[in-house]
């Protein structure tokens, strides 16, 4: 982890995607799986990765976002039925989750 991080730094100094690299040889899905590692250390390494070079979103999701109504929250994604127009205030109807 080490020697990627240290990659992925000259890389981001000198404008080259070694995160393109990274990511097309699956290496970002096993420095993801390192982030369940036994070793703290391996998995403090392995989120300073992801995080530093990779990136997390800034923007919440609006999805993920509840809609509050009265005393519930709805969580969805927007729905329209057939024949009417999109209304982004719109929430896609809870359904029961049966096992």
């Amino acid at each position: 982890l080490e020697a990627i991080d240290a990659i992925l730094k000259v890389g981001k100094q000198s404008g080259r995607d070694y995160m393109g690299f990274v990511d097309e040889c699956d290496g970002l899905d096993k420095i993801e799986n390192l982030q369940e590692h036994e070793n703290h250390n391996v998995y403090d390494k392995a989120v300073y990765i992801i995080e530093q070079y990779f990136g997390v979103e800034d923007g919440e999701d609006e999805n993920l976002v509840p809609t509050i109504n009265g005393d519930t929250f709805s969580f969805g994604i927007p729905t329209a039925n057939k024949g009417e127009q999109l209304e982004t205030h719109q929430q896609q109807p809870l359904q029961p989750f049966n096992f």
